[in-house]
């Protein structure tokens, strides 16, 4: 790996994350005015490259000792954390509609919906959001004439002039190990999970520097290939979406409902959706054990 091919690596991924926020800022008046319903996938793409380039420049933070700036600009983390709430909620509405309301809403003959109110709930959140999404939009507006320029050059400059591959591979030795710690804390695996994903996400971000050093973290009998990552963060992903659809039915959102029929509805699919969250989190919890336990560990 090359100073250059680092360099080259972080102005495509400014390049594409620039590119990622045209979608969230165009058809409207004002940047930010969405996003609406139907939205959630231009947000994802979005998150998706805000997090393919934060990974790109921990791990160059992490293997040059000259201690690259490892920081997104604090404008676009504070866009991308508004759209991540915004795309969250969106999501629920999405999955009440399908466990609660039968038929297709406004579908002629459908059956009486349940869960307006409480839908009703989560669209005044997302109002709220918008308002903020769109004074954020307003102060990350420069981006859309320069970009990540100025930091794109100071991340470039900063960067070691010949990093060594053995400063990459005990950077990936060190997400390992962290990744051992936590699961090792002695927390509930929920606490454990979001971490051990992000720092999985990073790893996987950026593989074509990382990959031939993950293997010989690990056990021989469990290669972990770019695709076996990739399904394992899905895996991370999907307990995650289920804890947050949980959170969405806590009391501070059931209290407030004062249909009972649809407010038993809601703690019903509050249990169900506990239920799987648990069962998943101990699967999870055993799969990373078997994968990064400390008495797996390589010794080739």
């Amino acid at each position: 790996m090359t100073r250059r091919e680092i360099a080259d690596a972080i102005r495509l991924r400014c390049k594409k994350m620039n590119k990622s926020l045209k979608p969230l800022f165009a058809g409207s008046p004002f940047p930010g005015d969405g996003p609406a319903a139907g939205r959630e996938e231009e947000i994802h793409a979005f998150r998706v490259e805000v997090k393919r380039l934060r990974a790109l420049v921990r791990m160059a933070a992490g293997i040059d000792n000259r201690h690259v700036h490892s920081k997104i600009p604090k404008k676009i983390r504070r866009y991308y954390r508004i759209m991540g709430r915004i795309r969250n909620i969106l999501l629920q509405e999405e999955r009440i509609r399908k466990a609660l309301l039968p038929g297709k809403a406004g579908e002629e003959g459908a059956p009486p919906a349940t869960g307006n109110k409480y839908l009703l709930l989560l669209e005044r959140e997302v109002s709220g959001y918008r308002i903020l999404a769109k004074a954020a939009a307003g102060d990350t507006d420069g981006l859309k004439k320069d970009g990540l320029k100025k930091t794109e050059k100071r991340w470039i400059r900063r960067l070691h002039i010949h990093p060594a591959a053995t400063d990459t591979g005990k950077w990936v030795a060190r997400q390992i190990q962290r990744i051992r710690r936590l699961l090792a804390s002695g927390n509930p695996i929920g606490i454990a999970i979001h971490p051990i994903r992000k720092i999985l996400k990073d790893l996987l971000y950026t593989w074509d520097f990382t990959g031939p050093y993950i293997a010989k973290q690990l056990p021989a009998a469990l290669p972990l290939t770019r695709e076996a990552l990739e399904a394992l963060t899905d895996r991370l992903g999907e307990f995650l979406d289920i804890a947050v659809a949980v959170d969405f039915l806590r009391p501070a959102y059931t209290d407030l409902i004062s249909t009972e029929k649809e407010r038993t509805l809601l703690l019903d699919l509050h249990r169900q959706w506990l239920e799987e969250m648990e069962q998943r989190g101990l699967d999870l919890h055993t799969l990373l054990n078997e994968i990064f336990s400390d008495n797996n560990q390589h010794t080739g």
